[in-house]
């Protein structure tokens, strides 16, 4: 397992690599665009990405997580990747439902 400055951790399960966020809260703009900095670098490693974010921890997102989400979501999808989101609680769930990002990624 690595860890990426307290904010995630990553496993392996086969093919499919397991991002687990630690942070409760992915409010502030600069920790939200770093973790997607670390995101892309594992993007870009995984010719045929099958990526699973782990929500286990996290009970606030803000809109500028939410804008990095569905364009890392994209980028995904142009490398014929998946992207799924997994543990995610009932509160960021209505969040998810609210913008429209349930219709648009996996929801484990």
């Amino acid at each position: 397992m690595a860890s990426h400055k307290d904010h995630f951790s990553i496993n392996r399960a086969g093919e499919r690599v397991v991002i687990t966020l630690v942070d409760e809260t992915l409010t502030p703009r600069e920790e939200v665009e770093a973790l997607f900095r670390h995101l892309n670098e594992i993007l870009n490693m995984t010719p045929k990405p099958d990526l699973v974010i782990s929500f286990k921890n996290v009970t606030h997102v803000a809109s500028v997580f939410l804008g990095n989400l569905v364009k890392f979501h994209n980028q995904v999808q142009q490398r014929k990747g998946k992207l799924a989101l997994a543990d995610v609680n009932e509160q960021v769930l209505e969040i998810f439902k609210l913008t429209r990002i349930d219709d648009r990624l996996t929801i484990e």
